[in-house]
C-alpha cells in the first residue's frame, strides 16, 4: 500500500527484532515464520489502530487578551506536506455569579474557555 506509519522508537525496534526472528527462521528453514498471525505480524499494522498523520501550530497569544478565535489550519506530515485541514475555535463565556453575606454583595466572574475543533 502506500500508507506511510509514524512509529515510535520502542515499536520499531520492536518490529525490528520481530523481523530479524522471522528471517532467522526463514534461514534455518523452520516454517514457523509463516504462520504468524496477523496481530502479530511486524510488516502488518491495524486499520483500526489511531495514528499520527500530521502536526498543526495553533498560537494561543490571543488567549491572553480574551479574544475568542476561529481559524482552519493546514495538518502536515514529517516530509511537509498537506495531509488536511483543521478547523478549530476558541469561544469564552461569562458567567456571573452573585454572593450575599450581611448585606454585602459581592459580583464574582467565572470565565469558561472552551477549544472545540471540528
Amino acid at each position: 500500500t502506500s500508507c506511510s506509519y509514524l512509529l515510535t522508537r520502542e515499536d520499531f525496534i520492536s518490529r525490528k527484532y520481530k523481523m530479524e526472528e522471522m528471517y532467522q527462521q526463514f534461514v534455518e528453514g523452520d516454517q514457523s515464520w509463516e504462520s504468524v498471525p496477523a496481530s502479530e505480524d511486524p510488516f502488518v499494522e491495524d486499520d483500526n489502530k489511531e495514528t499520527t498523520i500530521g502536526t498543526v501550530s495553533i498560537s494561543l497569544k490571543s488567549l491572553g487578551y480574551l479574544f475568542e478565535q476561529e481559524q482552519t489550519l493546514t495538518i502536515t506530515n514529517y516530509q511537509g506536506a498537506a495531509k488536511g485541514e483543521l478547523r478549530w475555535s476558541i469561544t469564552l463565556s461569562r458567567k456571573m455569579v452573585r454572593l450575599s453575606r450581611r448585606k454585602t454583595t459581592y459580583l464574582l466572574t467565572t470565565q469558561t474557555l472552551w477549544l472545540d475543533s471540528r
